[in-house]
Parts: structure tokens; sequence; C-alpha cells
């Protein structure tokens, strides 16, 4: 495929990978997938975010753990 023809999207800046897939089925890499690398930079937003999942995840230990038994209805 000419380079002009080429997607000009943002895939590099993602990490994620893309191909095309000819005609003859041969797989053409138009741009190499990244690994993955976790942000290490906290904000507001991701630490509310943990923050309710961690508390989120410990009310579901909790709320599974101390289930009452059910009595079958008289």
């Amino acid at each position: 495929m000419p380079s002009s023809r080429r997607p000009s999207l943002d895939f590099g800046f993602y990490g994620i990978g893309v191909c095309l897939q000819h005609d003859n089925g041969e797989l053409e890499t138009l741009v190499e997938p990244r690994p993955w690398r976790p942000m290490r930079r906290h904000t507001p937003t991701s630490a509310a975010w943990w923050f309710a999942e961690s508390a989120y995840g410990r009310f579901l230990d909790q709320s599974t753990s101390h289930t009452p038994e059910l009595s079958p209805a008289p």
C-alpha cells in the first residue's frame, strides 16, 4: 500500500498496533504495537477512582462473608 494511502491516525500515540489485511490474506503491519506501561502520575481523578474501587472491593468482601442464612417462609 503506498504511504500516501495509509491512515494518518494516532494509533502510534496510544500504542495500538494496526495491521492491514490484503485481498490475498497477507497482513501488513502499519503501526507496531507498544507494550503497555502503567502511568505513574497520580491525579485527583485517578486517586478518586482508586479509592472508590478499593472501598467497593472491601464492601463486597464484607457483604459476601456476612450474608445471613435465608430461612424458608412459614
